[in-house]
């Protein structure tokens, strides 16, 4: 599907950006083939594991 995307839209790889969840197949997938890759977090998110409670609250400015 990555590889074959830039073709079907008609616009080079320089011209596009991945956005996925999972650095193994969206964000290595993208890189591979020269395309800018951004990670975002999900229910895939292996930074849940290492923070068993979640990540910290949000502060709010006063």
């Amino acid at each position: 599907m990555i590889i074959r995307a830039p073709r079907r839209l008609g616009r080079s790889v320089s011209e596009m950006m991945m956005v996925g969840d999972t650095m193994e197949t969206d964000i290595r997938g993208a890189i591979e083939i020269g395309i800018h890759a951004f990670q975002t977090t999900s229910g895939n998110d292996t930074r849940k594991k290492a923070l068993p409670d979640g990540p910290p609250p949000l502060s709010h400015p006063a």
